[in-house]
């Protein structure tokens, strides 16, 4: 994943565990610099810098802009990174001709699916790029795992 704001852009690896509405984001930073645990449910988010350093915020996003200046829609991006619209907003998509959701757009945001892979029967994206007027994410799923 790489996140680019004006004048400044972030890459770094992540892995990402969802069961239900609780999950848990592991954010690893390039060179071995360190890394970061984000853990949330519905209505509480902590944010793990090491094993005793703990910051806590009532959602994803408030966390992300405080902590790491960085204003992404963690909440939606649950569904986006399936290959979904967020049913809790309006959306624009588009569709390819084989019934692929190649653009979507909620929130300010326009998200292009650019690839996607048959897992366990179903049609998941392994590359998009989120963006909004300030802020531009590309993701690239390299393995997906369903349980």
């Amino acid at each position: 994943m790489s996140i680019r704001q004006a004048n400044r852009t972030t890459a770094f690896s992540f892995e990402w565990q969802q069961n239900q509405r609780h999950y848990t984001l592991q954010l690893f930073a390039p060179l071995g610099l360190g890394s970061l645990r984000i853990v949330g449910s519905e209505d509480h988010v902590e944010l793990w810098q090491s094993a005793s350093q703990k910051i806590t915020a009532k959602t994803p996003e408030i966390l992300m802009q405080r902590e790491l200046g960085y204003a992404v829609p963690i909440t939606s991006l649950y569904y986006w990174v399936r290959g979904l619209p967020d049913p809790h907003w309006p959306m624009t998509k588009i569709l390819s001709k084989q019934n692929h959701l190649v653009q979507l757009q909620q929130q300010g945001w326009k998200i292009n699916f650019l690839d996607f892979k048959i897992i366990s029967g179903f049609d998941l994206p392994t590359q998009m790029i989120l963006e909004d007027k300030n802020t531009r994410v590309k993701i690239v799923v390299t393995q997906w795992n369903l349980q």
